[in-house]
């Protein structure tokens, strides 16, 4: 009886075990788990706003500005001696980034020949200022008065009388200026270009090859446009000359612009076949022995260059000097 017993209950023994077992193989562990978790700061792009603004804080950009008239005048009429300014624009930072800036003015309208005599200053804070080499900065809110004044030459002539001037065109560029810190310094915007501005060429140019001949020739081939507010005008402009001549002019248009060029001639740097304005701008020019910056060979007696920051063999043009590099040549502005 006994032994009857004893083998029954181990046999159930066993098969607790067995079912144990069972239960354990469909089951799952528990570890010991933790989590730890931080939020990040927003991630805010900055605004780089730079905008113009009159004496009433009005947005003016796509507007006009207009000549300021003396109190109890309603017309502005230019005449020798005269001065007039343009109204106020105000140049301001709106955004959160502080800004360098470069102003242009361009786009003068009206007749070329009234602009010839009408000099014009700018200034910035009422400190007069040279726009070619002229950059400024601005910190967010802050914000410069830009006045643009005209003065016409007192030793105008009667043949200025009737022509007008109409408007003026003003250009503010902004860029990144290095003054904020990222988490290492101020300077990662240090290289900031404005809009259009490209890498300066990390080799240097090349020599022209020379060209026989004029390097360029204006006639009824060729074609002219809008050039520094001036209709039907030509322009030749940022180049590195090596010919003959920088230009045969055999047709008559408004006026022949030549800016930031440099050349070597083997004869005259300019002929005129026919009436031209020519004006130079920023030039250095080296012209063979015997040989003239302009030789007006059409006949006409009323041809005129317009000279500023021009340099002819070395020596920068003056009026003491500027007639001894021109032949034919009527009227000579400085």
């Amino acid at each position: 009886m006994r032994n009857k017993s004893t083998k029954y209950a181990l046999v159930s023994s066993i098969m607790a075990i067995c079912l144990c077992v069972v239960m354990l193989m469909g089951s799952t562990f528990a570890w010991f788990t933790d989590t730890a978790a931080t939020n990040v700061n927003t991630i805010q792009a900055g605004t780089l706003d730079v905008a113009l603004l009159d004496d009433a804080g009005e947005n003016i950009e796509g507007g006009s500005l207009e000549w300021v008239k003396a109190e109890g005048n309603d017309e502005v009429l230019w005449e020798p001696g005269c001065t007039y300014a343009l109204e106020t624009a105000y140049i301001v930072n709106n955004g959160n980034l502080a800004l360098k800036y470069k102003v242009a003015v361009n786009g003068i309208d009206g007749d070329a020949q009234l602009l010839e005599v009408i000099d014009f200053t700018i200034t910035i804070n009422e400190e007069e200022v040279d726009l070619a080499a002229f950059e400024g900065e601005l910190l967010p809110g802050e914000r410069v008065a830009l006045v643009i004044e005209g003065h016409m030459d007192e030793e105008a002539g009667n043949e200025y009388q009737g022509l007008a001037i109409e408007g003026i065109s003003i250009t503010v560029q902004a860029a990144q200026l290095a003054y904020e810190f990222d988490s290492y310094d101020d300077q990662y915007d240090a290289n900031a270009k404005y809009e259009g501005e490209t890498e300066a060429p990390t080799e240097a140019p090349t020599e022209p090859e020379p060209v026989a001949g004029p390097a360029y020739t204006l006639d009824d081939n060729t074609a002219t446009g809008d050039n520094y507010g001036y209709s039907n005008s030509f322009a030749i402009e940022n180049q590195n000359i090596t010919a003959e001549n920088i230009l045969v002019a055999n047709k008559t248009i408004a006026t022949i612009f030549i800016v930031d060029v440099t050349a070597e001639v083997s004869d005259d740097a300019v002929i005129l076949n026919e009436d031209n304005t020519v004006y130079f701008s920023n030039c250095d020019i080296t012209l063979a022995d015997g040989h003239y910056l302009v030789n007006n060979k059409s006949g006409s007696t009323t041809t005129q260059v317009i000279f500023e920051n021009v340099t002819v063999n070395g020596v920068p043009v003056t009026k003491a000097n500027a007639k001894s590099f021109l032949n034919n040549v009527a009227t000579v502005i400085i």
